[in-house]
């Protein structure tokens, strides 16, 4: 990735196979690269329930979203996401 891209946000799947929107999340945030720690995340999942508030507040998740899902919901939700300049 290239250290001077610049991202609104980044959409995960919590559950892909292989690489993980968590595993992905982690190394977002293990990063040296600080707008990358900081960069707002949206998530995915079939299963949102188990996904409490808690959890959310202490990774520092924006929003998680159910699945399937409309590209308009998810546009709406993104937009809710305060976003640094």
């Amino acid at each position: 990735m290239d250290p001077n891209a610049r991202f609104s946000a980044a959409v995960l799947d919590v559950n892909l196979s292989g690489l993980s929107g968590g595993m992905v999340f982690n190394r977002m945030h293990e990063s040296e690269t600080e707008a990358l720690r900081q960069l707002p995340v949206v998530f995915f999942t079939g299963h949102p329930d188990c996904i409490s508030d808690e959890i959310l507040s202490a990774y520092g998740l924006s929003v998680v979203l159910d699945k399937p899902h409309s590209l308009s919901g998810l546009c709406a939700a993104i937009e809710t996401i305060p976003i640094a300049a």
